[in-house]
């Protein structure tokens, strides 16, 4: 009777940890928090580019670098992005835009379509808070 007590117990621990796992992967989290390796974003960031896709062809919207006066605003905009992760990976989609971040000697690839949807690294991401259209808003 008390080995049946400890495997319920362990077995309840164990799915509390699991759930728990899925509830921080999945949470609303910040863009810039959980994208960018640093604690000093302004410090880092090097340049921003940001492309619109047609057709197999990308046309550069803006090329903001460190002497450009609309990076900071373009970099508290990111800041202010909230995301959450969302269950579909490597679904077909089409992509509208695209967020060529350079910090240090990384770059970080953000894919976005009009529906808010981003994708980086091979996993999808729900913009909560914060547009894209602020963005290109600023850079216009």
């Amino acid at each position: 009777m008390l080995s049946k007590r400890v495997t319920l117990l362990l077995v309840t621990i164990v799915l509390l940890i699991i759930a728990i796992m899925i509830f921080a992967k999945f949470s609303t989290k910040n863009f810039v928090d959980e994208f960018i390796p640093s604690n000093d974003f302004k410090g880092i960031l090097e340049r921003i580019t940001i492309w619109e896709k047609n057709d197999n062809l990308n046309e550069s919207i803006a090329i903001l670098n460190q002497q450009d006066a609309r990076l900071d605003e373009v970099r508290l905009a990111l800041n202010s992005w909230q995301i959450k992760r969302t269950l579909f990976k490597d679904i077909p989609f089409e992509v509208d835009y695209q967020l060529d971040i350079f910090f240090y000697d990384h770059d970080l690839e953000v894919k976005i379509t009009q529906d808010g949807f981003l994708f980086i690294n091979g996993y999808s991401y729900e913009l909560v808070s914060g547009s894209f259209e602020e963005l290109l808003e600023i850079v216009e």
